[in-house]
């Protein structure tokens, strides 16, 4: 199920009875015995349709944005390996998206255009940036936040 601001509630018998720290079980958070995923998304035809993990939700000028939404954008685009987008500091918005894109012979305005003949124009990327690889985590997942600090040059 979804709650009304669309995190994902999960409930079943075979659902973990909580995590292990510092050598003893906390039992999961639940209310009413399903427990928050910490996802975005929605019920559609009676399928779960994710939007994304609630922390990499970028707010907009009171839009919410989801990166996968713009990372989406770019299949078919020549040339383009992998992207990733994520928030960051803006003082007009709050928050304005940057993409990272990943890829050979990547002319960084054909990408632009790209995006803005598939997307809203309130959702273009501020900055669109190149990088040989983007950076992962052990399981293989694209850290964002090492990304932003990268980018925004913090320690």
């Amino acid at each position: 199920r979804t709650r009304a601001d669309g995190e994902i509630e999960i409930s079943s018998p075979f659902l973990a009875q909580g995590y292990y720290r510092e050598g003893k079980l906390e039992p999961l958070p639940t209310q009413d015995g399903f427990f928050a995923t910490g996802d975005l998304g929605f019920l559609e035809a009676g399928r779960l349709v994710v939007n994304g993990r609630r922390t990499e939700m970028i707010k907009s000028g009171g839009l919410k944005i989801f990166p996968a939404e713009i990372e989406n954008a770019l299949q078919g685009f020549s040339g383009l390996v992998e992207a990733a987008a994520f928030s960051i500091p803006d003082a007009e918005w709050g928050e304005a998206v940057c993409l990272v894109v990943v890829g050979e012979n990547i002319d960084l305005g054909k990408v632009r255009g790209y995006l803005e003949a598939r997307l809203d124009r309130r959702k273009l990327p501020k900055q669109i940036l190149l990088a040989d690889e983007l950076p992962r985590s052990a399981t293989g997942k694209v850290l964002r936040a090492d990304l932003r600090a990268k980018i925004l040059g913090a320690p």
